[in-house]
């Protein structure tokens, strides 16, 4: 049974939501850090009344994106925003402000956690005919497959309103119903699990501050797209003549890359599951991801990739089968043991992305850019977004750890690394 509405009825966060909420309590740059976004750029003007009307359906059709937070209580209730969460902007009304100063603008945004909005979608109208959608939410709210999901609805909305037809949408699954379920979900076998496999495979760190000087999260955002004609089919098949997936093949790569960069037999690297293995999961908006803190370890890294690849698919699986647990009794679990009250066991966070999908809208759409983050939540993260034709790599770097030289030589040479791999006979 849905819980009914109403804007004065609390309710507690998620296990994901506490992570980034403890974020904000650390320091001001950890509420920036929470940031989440991207942009989608047309080769073609949208309508702007349309898309503001398909926009209010969604804010009405997913409690999450107005709801408000109390990062106190640690808990959250709908209705609370004060102001409306769609923006439309003319850059050329704009005097002496490009479009990647607009962007910057909108990624170091402070969200207002206490009375939001905490998600806010920018129809930006550039030169000519030019138009960009700018999707930017604090991650209390929303994570990476919302994303996915609020584009793909938006648009099923859009087109629908275009043609004068009732739009087809089923009716989604209520994020409260969801926090509400949680602690069922949640095993505590596979809280210790995680805290037994950090115990007994302790690792070690894979870099050392290089600059106290600067403030605590404060990094930038590096972009690199390898384009090559059917890369997606090629790393796909290269994986299957592996017996593994594209995504295992890749964590290898970027596992063997680490070790080799960094000399180091033992490092944990978070991996995001998008933790919707539920019914109607897959259709949910709202923060749900979770972090599974893989060990990773062997013994002969100067194995032959295909050698590599089947032990960390082992790994993986065995995680995969203990994903569902509280990452933030984790936390506090391992900072207990290493009394140290703020122990932040997480150096590196890899993740492969979902692909975006726009219905009938593809040709249409000539990029999804990146925005140019100044905040980022661990020294160092690589997101990888799978297209048809290209590879998209976001490097995100704490500039505690990393000049950007460093970062930029860091990004260049494994891109280099899957150059070779996409090369490979099979």
């Amino acid at each position: 049974m849905e819980h009914p509405r109403t804007s004065v009825d609390w309710y507690p966060l998620s296990d994901s939501q506490k992570r980034f909420v403890r974020l904000v309590k650390l320091e001001a740059g950890g509420k920036q850090a929470g940031n989440i976004g991207c942009v989608i750029q047309f080769d073609r003007e949208l309508d702007s009344t349309l898309v503001e009307k398909a926009w209010q359906e969604l804010v009405a059709r997913h409690e999450c994106l107005n709801n408000t937070i109390d990062i106190n209580q640690e808990r959250q209730k709908w209705g609370g925003a004060k102001a409306n969460s769609f923006v439309e902007i003319d850059l050329s009304n704009l005097q002496g402000v490009s479009l990647d100063n607009f962007l910057a603008e909108q990624a170091r945004q402070e969200f207002d956690l206490a009375n939001g909005p905490l998600v806010k979608l920018t129809l930006i109208k550039g030169q000519k005919t030019e138009c960009y959608l700018c999707l930017v939410a604090h991650h209390t709210v929303i994570d990476g497959w919302s994303f996915a999901v609020l584009s793909a609805e938006l648009f099923t909305l859009y087109q629908a309103y275009q043609k004068s037809q009732p739009p087809k949408l089923e009716l989604p699954l209520n994020y409260r119903n969801y926090v509400t379920k949680e602690s069922e979900r949640l095993s505590a076998p596979s809280l210790q699990y995680w805290i037994d496999q950090y115990v007994k495979h302790p690792p070690e760190n894979l870099f050392d501050v290089l600059n106290n000087d600067v403030r605590k999260f404060a990094g930038a955002r590096l972009r690199r797209v390898i384009a090559v004609k059917s890369i997606k089919n090629k790393l796909k098949q290269l994986a299957k003549s592996m017996k593994c997936t594209t995504f295992i093949l890749l964590f290898t790569l970027f596992q063997s890359y680490l070790h080799q960069t960094y000399q180091k037999k033992r490092f944990t690297v978070a991996i995001s599951v998008a933790n919707r293995q539920f019914k109607q999961g897959t259709s949910l908006v709202g923060c749900c991801v979770n972090l599974l803190p893989i060990i990773c370890r062997n013994e002969t890294w100067d194995d032959k990739l295909e050698v590599l690849v089947q032990i960390v698919k082992n790994i993986f699986v065995e995680s995969i089968a203990n994903q569902n647990f509280s990452y933030s009794k984790w936390l506090e679990a391992i900072a207990e043991k290493f009394n140290q009250p703020e122990y932040q066991p997480i150096q590196v966070s890899f993740n492969l992305e979902p692909q975006l999908v726009f219905p009938d809208l593809d040709t249409q759409i000539v990029d999804v850019l990146i925005l140019p983050m100044n905040y980022v939540e661990f020294p160092l993260i690589l997101d990888i977004l799978a297209r048809e034709d290209q590879l998209q790599l976001q490097l995100d770097y704490q500039e505690m750890y990393f000049s950007q030289t460093q970062a930029e030589e860091f990004l260049e040479n494994f891109v280099l690394m899957i150059e070779q791999l996409n090369n490979t006979n099979f």
